[in-house]
């Protein structure tokens, strides 16, 4: 008996293990799920997810590859224009955000500023939203766009501030925020804008693309402008003081306003000049005294000619006996750009009014006239950033009977002038300025002296500027 529970005891024991390590083996089942299909299929899904992933990887390799060749890649979720040079890529690929210095911050603010104008770029082309330019040199810049005035482009950024670029050297541009193009036949077209073949500027206008050839485009508007925009303002004060054995003192004022759009351009100009010496004695000599004004209105009928359809000054210089002056006048005028310095030549007539401030006892007090004027102006940056030269040239030749001038022409007037502009702050110039005024044959005053035939004057001062 004792031999047959022994057996018996041991297959109760197995049956008891049997069962503890099913029930365990289902507990663990429950908290643990199980994955679905075979082994072999749980493999397969394993191999293909890997592949997925390759080929993911691939795809983003193909993608990125593609951006730098032929900027078909989705533009990055925020862009903003920033402005620092770099060189270009080989490929003539379009400069990435990252490549012209993203911010992050600033990106997040600007997104929805260029998502607001939905019009271009078009949605799932792959073009970015900021505004860059390339040179032939292969520099890229990216910024914002001040326009294209007089053959030169201006572009503004953080980083470089404001540049001013010969825009015949810009061989690409891509501007896709509104802009107005002006052409040579003072077509307008708004709209974003492209360049990116060194030929052809497209317009993506809302009534479709317009295609303009480089040669014709006249200026580049931005589209926020303003009519402030189109104005210039410059005022400087020079004053002279001296106390020796001669006391001097001299007080030199002049203001230049200047209104240019595509199709017009309005200047006005004032000068004021008095000087007096008093020697030791206290015997008191006018050195200076002069004032003269112009106004001066010009309509553009293409990009180099113009006409002037009013040009008059108005003034008087005590020290050339003219008590006043008034010289009407019209003309026509080419503006020869190059890119860089500004150059105007103008022909035209004008008709003269002279009233002298001193005359002797039955000689005539005002005579008056007609004939011809000329002008020759250039304005130059010669450093872009500070340093500015002007120079103007322009005579009035003037038939008119004064007696006992030797010549009809003796009350032509001549006047040259330079000025070297330095850029001390933002709106603060320091202004050197030299000018020759010249009348052929002075009336003589009242005792019989002859005026002086010359004036001549420099002037170192400090000017406010605004706009330009």
């Amino acid at each position: 008996m004792d031999s047959m529970r022994l057996p018996l005891f041991l297959m109760v024991v197995c049956a008891f293990v049997s069962v503890s390590n099913a029930a365990l083996a289902q507990v663990a089942e429950e908290e643990t799920p199980t994955p679905v299909g075979t082994d072999g299929e749980a493999a397969d899904a394993a191999e293909t997810e890997g592949e997925a992933t390759d080929a993911a990887a691939a795809e983003g390799a193909e993608g990125a590859e593609g951006a730098e060749g032929d900027a078909e890649a989705a533009p990055p979720e925020h862009q903003e224009p920033h402005a620092a040079p770099l060189a270009s890529t080989a490929d003539g690929a379009m400069p990435t955000e990252e490549e012209l210095g993203g911010d992050e911050e600033e990106d997040a603010v600007d997104c929805a500023r260029c998502t607001a104008l939905g019009t271009f770029p078009p949605a799932g082309t792959g073009k970015p939203w900021w505004e860059w330019i390339r040179m032939r040199t292969g520099e890229t810049f990216g910024g914002d766009l001040r326009g294209v005035h007089d053959g030169n482009l201006v572009i503004k950024s953080d980083e470089v501030d404001e540049l001013t670029l010969n825009f015949a050297w810009v061989w690409e541009f891509y501007f896709p925020e509104p802009v107005t193009v002006i052409t040579i036949d003072h077509a307008a077209h708004s709209g974003p804008a492209e360049m990116l073949d060194n030929e052809n500027v497209i317009i993506h206008t809302a009534g479709g693309d317009v295609t303009v050839p480089k040669s014709n485009v006249l200026s580049i508007n931005t589209g926020d402008g303003t009519e402030l925009d189109n104005w210039y303002f410059k005022a400087g004060l020079g004053l002279n003081v001296a106390s020796a054995t001669v006391s001097q003192a001299t007080l030199n004022e002049y203001i230049r306003i200047t209104r240019d759009d595509e199709y017009t351009r309005l200047t006005l100009n004032h000068d004021l000049n008095f000087g007096r010496t008093e020697d030791a004695m206290g015997v008191e000599t006018i050195a200076a005294n002069n004032n003269w004004g112009l106004a001066k209105f010009d309509i553009f009928l293409t990009q180099l000619f113009y006409v002037t359809a009013a040009n008059v000054t108005l003034g008087y210089d005590k020290l050339q006996n003219i008590g006043l002056r008034v010289t009407p006048g019209a003309g026509v005028g080419l503006h020869i750009l190059d890119g860089g310095p500004d150059f105007d030549v103008e022909l035209g007539g004008v008709y003269q009014y002279t009233q002298f401030d001193s005359v002797a006892m039955g000689a005539d007090a005002e005579t008056n006239g007609g004939g011809g004027m000329y002008r020759v102006y250039f304005d130059w940056n010669i450093v872009p950033a500070w340093l500015g030269l002007t120079l103007e040239h322009r005579g009035f030749i003037v038939y008119s009977d004064v007696a006992g001038a030797s010549t009809e022409f003796s009350q032509s007037t001549f006047r040259s002038s330079a000025i070297l502009d330095i850029d001390l702050w933002t709106y603060i110039d320091l202004d050197i300025t030299a000018t020759w005024d010249r009348v052929l044959e002075p009336a003589p005053l009242a005792d019989g002296t002859v005026p002086q035939a010359d004036t001549v004057t420099l002037v170192v001062g400090l000017s406010l500027e605004i706009g330009g």
